[in-house]
């Protein structure tokens, strides 16, 4: 081979290099109990210590990253006018959580379990969450082609479905469940004591456990089964 080919050869490995060159910033944040995530990031939360937020991708995407707090709240988003094109990953470490919103392409992952008294979970767009939870009163939303999966235990629940979205929580044990289900959303979720509410469109709730008291008004194609 030609020298001059060699050196184009070289130049362009260099280049391809640089050019996929992974880089890892920390981000100085306040004291937050709320994360909101928007965009296409891959979030990997860790409850436990101080809170910290730290991002890994190429250097020119993560460039164009805002993250910041904003009272209580954690933002994670792209700054205006702009888009991510290849896939960042934000780490988020905090002591507590009281709520999360997930939208867009986001892929939201726990580590360990979140522990609150009280916690929100919103997953909207074509998110997709993967949690562990642990909590006396648990809030979830899903809507839009989200996907919402959930193992731990709660005393009650409050489940709002709406669009495409499905909430896969058979290992998520609860005394008491209420349920809001619309579109062609589905719910599985795992109920002692209890379930009620409504059931609409073609949604579908599947629950498991053996609760005394069933009662989710059903209009349109919308079932309600126990799963064996």
């Amino acid at each position: 081979m030609k020298k001059p080919a060699i050196l184009t050869l070289l130049t362009t490995l260099l280049c391809l290099t640089f050019a996929f060159a992974q880089d890892k910033q920390t981000v100085e944040v306040g004291n937050f109990d709320e994360i909101h995530v928007g965009g296409a990031y891959e979030v990997y939360f860790t409850t436990g210590g101080e809170c910290k937020v730290s991002m890994e991708g190429r250097s020119q995407d993560l460039e164009r990253t805002n993250i910041y707090t904003k009272g209580n709240k954690l933002k994670v988003q792209m700054k205006s006018g702009t888009n991510n094109t290849k896939t960042i990953k934000v780490y988020i470490q905090a002591p507590k959580v009281s709520a999360l919103h997930i939208s867009g392409a986001s892929k939201f992952y726990t580590k360990n379990s979140i522990k609150s008294e009280n916690v929100e979970v919103h997953v909207s767009g074509a998110s997709t969450g993967k949690i562990e939870l642990e909590g006396s009163h648990v809030n979830l939303h899903a809507s839009g082609a989200s996907n919402l999966m959930l193992v731990g235990k709660a005393s009650t629940a409050e489940v709002h479905a709406s669009g495409a979205s499905n909430i896969k929580a058979q290992d998520f044990i609860c005394e008491h469940v209420n349920t809001h289900l619309s579109g062609a959303s589905n719910l599985s979720i795992h109920a002692e004591k209890s379930i009620e509410g409504k059931c609409s469109g073609a949604g579908n709730v599947r629950y498991a456990g053996s609760p005394s008291r069933v009662i989710v008004n059903t209009s349109g194609a919308g079932s309600v089964k126990k799963i064996r």
